[in-house]
């Protein structure tokens, strides 16, 4: 959990402690003009499809999500419509409440920082105005010998580069792994069926018989693949 948490911050609370400012004494009525640029920085990065945006989502056997503190996992969803807020924060309008439920990324976000100042690299000779408390998160070596060729990387620096029915498949398949992980009798059929997977993997939209079953085949464990396997491997093992 506090992984998580370190490597997700809301719009509200990096753009202030980018300034080392308190997060929970501004006002947003009356905001620092340092902090009023961060917050259309971030917002424009991320009307643009430069940045990806993130909220919460808690999920709970049985498919059932809210907020309480006693549920199995908290996961980051990737917001595909940004919401009006977002943009009028380019107007110098800001909204606490919903800055302070949409998330950034660290390095999504030094991704970004590295591309808007236009460094090619971060090197001893390249100073990246970026946010102290994520200090941990910048690169020492170039992009390009640090992430030669990982999709998964490439995903998260540009995420419009997948088409949705991918992004879908790869939410979908994360979503089940994180279950799987707590649950891991759950059958595919039930899998498919979970509200997580239904709503915030957009499942819902996959009414064919196989779409869904055969992206989740893939990541599956192999007890839920196999049911019999397990089995028979004991009856074999008894036989000997």
């Amino acid at each position: 959990m506090e992984k998580m948490i370190d490597r997700y911050l809301s719009i509200w609370e990096i753009a202030h402690r980018w300034h080392d400012i308190n997060p929970e004494k501004s006002d947003p009525a009356d905001l620092p003009l340092s902090i009023q640029d961060t917050i259309s920085y971030i917002c424009r990065g991320a009307l643009n499809g430069n940045l990806a945006i993130y909220y919460m989502v808690t999920l709970l056997p049985g498919g059932k999500n809210n907020s309480s503190e006693t549920s199995s996992k908290i996961m980051p969803y990737q917001v595909k419509e940004m919401p009006f807020e977002i943009e009028d924060a380019l107007d110098r309008k800001y909204d606490k409440e919903t800055l302070d439920v949409y998330f950034v990324e660290a390095e999504n976000l030094f991704e970004y920082c590295l591309k808007e100042q236009g460094i090619e690299s971060q090197s001893k000779n390249s100073t990246v105005d970026f946010p102290g408390c994520w200090s941990h998160f910048n690169r020492e070596t170039d992009i390009s010998e640090s992430e030669p060729d990982d999709s998964e990387s490439r995903t998260v620096a540009s995420p419009q580069a997948l088409r949705p029915m991918q992004i879908d498949k790869l939410v979908c398949q994360a979503i089940a792994k994180t279950l799987w992980d707590e649950y891991s009798q759950m059958t595919i059929t039930a899998m498919t069926k979970h509200n997580a997977i239904q709503e915030y993997g957009n499942g819902k939209c996959y009414i064919g018989n196989n779409t869904l079953r055969d992206w989740l085949s893939e990541v599956a464990p192999d007890s839920v693949r196999k049911p019999g396997t397990s089995k028979s491997s004991k009856s074999n093992n008894s036989a000997d």
